[in-house]
């Protein structure tokens, strides 16, 4: 198993700009964004509520010209152009049956709007407010025309701190609008009353991407609705339980790389093919911080249940880590949610599992060679 730090040649010249995105380097293909799913929830008229993933959203976006740019000169050696859609234009898309139009009758009788981070920080706006501003204040998904990139952490004063980015963030050049009322690392858009009553927590939702460069139609995409489904039928859940650290033992659950990878390595979604792992590929687990981990698929045949992508410790989805210092002093943020490798099998290292998966792929060759485990 090989775990790297890569960055495409283009994500390259990006990072130079302060604006890299982490990604597997893959033979003969450009970078992919990572993939993400916006939870869309109107708790005023539930119906109205939705999910956008990426591809859906750039769609939308893309459509009727709502795409808007915003220019961040606050540090001038360092302007950064951002694009992606009015927060007024996305709110129309689930204020009411119409996704096309901002309700201006229903802003004016007065609800708010909760912008959420994935760290847990959020903003809220008023909906006058979001009428007024209009086209000042963006969800934006793009940065100098490349996705957000997810955030390194920081150190200040001997704390460690974070701050997300990926995949959305709000951008303003209102004066108004302060720098609390700009959350990144965006997962939800809630419309609640007013005077909004205490709600239960919901996961945030995800985007895993599954690629088959081998044979790219077998490829696909699994939102975290569809992974739940996709678990609960045929009895796909597997648990492992890690008690390496025991005062703090966590049973995970989630679904065998085996399975996983069976679901596009050939058009058949519920088996996994036995004669072309024995023919030989790689399979590819890549992490949101850029981290990747290659196992070959004579391994994965073996290790069987014994290696899984979890999705929940203890029955809760994944947190999102705090950040930490580690003991050369250095800010550290190690990804777990949305979903990451677990194994009990001591060839297995911990440092090998990889954290917050954003994206598994079949690849015919290693990127660095064969590793046994």
């Amino acid at each position: 198993m090989i775990r790297k730090l890569t960055l495409t040649a283009a994500a390259v010249a990006v990072l130079m700009l302060a604006l890299a995105v982490p990604a597997m380097a893959m033979r003969g293909t450009a970078a992919e964004p990572y993939g993400w799913d916006l939870q869309l929830r109107n708790t005023v008229t539930a119906k109205y509520g939705a999910d956008l993933t990426y591809k859906a959203f750039a769609a939308w976006v893309a459509k009727a010209n709502r795409q808007v740019t915003v220019t961040d000169s606050s540090v001038p050696a360092d302007t950064v152009i951002y694009k992606g859609v009015a927060l007024k234009a996305l709110v129309g898309y689930f204020d009411d049956n119409d996704p096309n139009t901002f309700n201006d009758e229903l802003a004016a009788g007065g609800y708010n709007v909760v912008v959420l981070g994935m760290d847990g920080f959020a903003a809220t706006f008023a909906s006058a407010d979001i009428a007024s501003l209009g086209d000042k204040v963006i969800i934006a998904n793009l940065a100098n025309d490349a996705p957000l990139l997810v955030s390194k952490a920081k150190l200040s004063n001997g704390a460690a701190s974070w701050k997300p980015s990926w995949p959305l963030k709000v951008v303003s050049n209102d004066p108004s609008v302060t720098g609390k009322m700009k959350p990144g690392g965006i997962v939800r858009l809630s419309i609640v009353p007013a005077v909004a009553p205490a709600a239960a927590a919901e996961p945030y939702g995800w985007d895993l991407q599954l690629r088959n460069t081998v044979t790219a139609k077998y490829g696909a995409d699994m939102t975290s609705s569809q992974w739940a489904a996709w678990a609960a039928k045929a009895g796909r859940t597997v648990t492992i339980t890690d008690s390496s650290v025991p005062t703090s033992t966590v049973t995970y659950s989630g679904v065998s790389l085996k399975n996983i990878v069976g679901y596009v390595d050939d058009k058949n979604r519920s088996t996994f093919n036995a004669k072309l792992a024995k023919k030989g590929y790689y399979v590819t687990i890549l992490g949101m911080d850029g981290f990747y981990e290659t196992f070959a698929s004579a391994d994965i045949a073996e290790l069987g249940n014994q290696m899984i992508v979890a999705s929940l410790g203890n029955g809760q989805q994944l947190p999102v880590p705090k950040p930490f210092v580690d003991s050369s002093g250095v800010a550290q943020w190690v990804p777990n949610w949305p979903l990451r490798v677990v194994s009990n099998v001591p060839a297995v290292a911990p440092a090998t599992q990889t954290r917050g998966v954003v994206r598994i792929s079949i690849v015919k060759s290693s990127p660095v060679g064969a590793a046994p485990f």
